[in-house]
C-alpha cells in the first residue's frame, strides 16, 4: 500500500476532511488528526485496526474508540468511504470517498489440487 503523504491531493483531502470536521465543532485532537493524515493519504483500504497500529506509533495511549468515533464520524460525513467485504469487515478509504470499483482476483485465492 503506497502512501503519498506528502502529496497535493493528501493534503488538499486533508485539508477538506478538518473543515467539514471544524463545521461540525468536531473536536480535533493530535491523535485524530493522525487519523485523518493516514484515511487522507492512503491509495489503499484501511481496516480501523490498521489505522490504530499506524496511529499508536505516534501516540501510544490513543484508544481504539477514537479511531472509531473518528472513521464513523467521517462517513457520516462522506469523507470516507466504508467498503464492506466478506465476512463482515469494514475497509476505510479517505482518500477516494467516492464510490468506485473494487475488483477481487478470485482466480490467486483458488486451491490448487
Amino acid at each position: 500500500m503506497k502512501k503519498h503523504f506528502g502529496s497535493e491531493c493528501a493534503a488538499y483531502q486533508m485539508e477538506h476532511m478538518v473543515s467539514k470536521l471544524r463545521e461540525r465543532e468536531f473536536r480535533i485532537a493530535p491523535q485524530r488528526m493522525a487519523v485523518l493524515r493516514v484515511l487522507a493519504a492512503s491509495e489503499g483500504h484501511y481496516f480501523v485496526q490498521a489505522v490504530y497500529k499506524i496511529v499508536r506509533r505516534e501516540f501510544p495511549t490513543t484508544g481504539i474508540a477514537t479511531i472509531y468515533e473518528t472513521v464513523n464520524f467521517l462517513k457520516k460525513l462522506n469523507e470516507v468511504l466504508e467498503i464492506a467485504i466478506f465476512g463482515g469487515s469494514k475497509w476505510y478509504d479517505g482518500h477516494k470517498p467516492i464510490a468506485h470499483p473494487h475488483v477481487r482476483d478470485v482466480a490467486k485465492n483458488r486451491r490448487t489440487k
